[in-house]
């Protein structure tokens, strides 16, 4: 079952007052009439929003309250006695006054509201009612046109927010690939013929070994925002002036021997790599992130040059999310002497380097 969209409040203040304006204006069947009241800096008398529902004769008030969406922070009663005091001077006389507000629902609030309301009913004045952002979704989820209005149309306060790190919790980093370095007059050892004939004749599998110029490289994706994250993707488009080379989170290309062969065993990807764009995507199994969790794949570069620089650039995607951005990737050679005592630093054009294989 695909999760609805969830639908969160405007951003500033302005847009609430819209989305009220279109919402009651579709509730009250007047939305050629409803109208703000005044322009910013008038008096308004503690109403915002103003129209005579289903043809009638009496006017409807509503005092929009924008608060913030992040803190939950909410109406008081200080408020409301004020904004209820401001609106009994509205002209002509109200039949009813409606608080809109993105805060989340209170249960203490909407009890002092119901208080409120019949105590002003009873001493001859209109009614009272609040309507927090909950309950404002619930009648956009019920009125078409101005629920398709406000979700193509409307910017919102976005709560959903991710972060995306290397190797933990760097923006940029150093690998190191390892060469060994040899000297061009430096004999490498033989091996003797009681030993190139033992493995002539050796029918064991071939040794492990890994080619220490490929470089792992972690991705750590974390929810940062107030919302869960569902039905995502990572996606890493890589890019460098020089060439290099990519592969999942096997790493199968560094493997030579018998390493490779016992690969293949190993459970499907949730990495996959496209070699001809440079792309690499993360579909995770257990595709939810939720708030302050942590998801983190892997995959190994290969750069072409001893100092390379490669850029990053990420872009998070689910239902109804998508945030992209920048890291960067540094690669520096490590070269490491295989013969420190014929290795001439000072003379670099009797040196030779190739790339340093392991044994396991």
């Amino acid at each position: 079952m695909i999760a609805p969209i969830q639908i969160r409040p405007p951003e500033n203040w302005q847009d609430f007052e819209l989305l009220c304006k279109k919402l009651w204006g579709e509730i009250w069947n007047c939305s050629d009439t409803i109208k703000h009241n005044g322009r910013s800096g008038q008096k308004q008398y503690g109403v915002d929003i103003y129209g005579i529902p289903n043809g009638g004769v009496e006017y409807y008030g509503i005092q929009c309250k924008g608060k913030d969406n992040y803190t939950h922070a909410q109406l008081t009663p200080k408020e409301i006695d004020e904004e209820v005091r401001k609106a009994q001077s509205f002209k002509p006389a109200l039949k009813a006054f409606y608080f809109a507000t993105t805060a989340v629902k209170d249960a203490a609030i909407e009890e002092y509201i119901r208080k409120k309301n019949v105590e002003n009913i009873t001493s001859g004045g209109f009614s009272i009612d609040i309507f927090s952002w909950e309950d404002i979704v619930d009648l956009l989820k019920e009125r078409r046109s101005t629920y398709s209005w406000y979700i193509n149309n409307c910017q919102y306060a976005d709560n959903s927010d991710v972060r995306v790190l290397l190797n933990d919790s760097q923006t940029e980093i150093t690998i190191k690939p390892q060469y060994y370095i040899y000297s061009k007059n430096h004999k490498k050892p033989q091996k003797s013929n009681s030993e190139r004939n033992a493995l002539s004749w050796n029918f064991t599998l071939p040794r492990s070994t890994y080619d220490c110029t490929w470089c792992k490289v972690n991705v750590t994706v974390e929810n940062i925002g107030s919302t869960i994250i569902s039905d995502y993707m990572i996606s890493l488009q890589i890019s460098s002036s020089e060439n290099f080379e990519l592969d999942d989170a096997r790493g199968d290309k560094r493997k030579s021997g018998i390493a490779v062969i016992t690969g293949i065993a190993r459970y499907m990807p949730e990495v996959f790599v496209d070699e001809k764009y440079n792309i690499i995507e993360y579909r995770p199994r257990a595709n939810i992130l939720v708030q302050t969790d942590r998801h983190t794949l892997g995959f190994w570069i290969h750069p072409s040059k001893l100092e390379q620089h490669l850029d990053l650039i990420w872009t998070v995607k689910s239902a109804d999310y998508s945030k992209s951005d920048k890291l960067s990737i540094i690669s520096i050679a490590e070269l490491i002497p295989k013969y420190d005592d014929v290795i001439d630093e000072n003379n670099i054009d009797d040196i030779y380097i190739e790339p340093k294989i392991i044994e396991d």
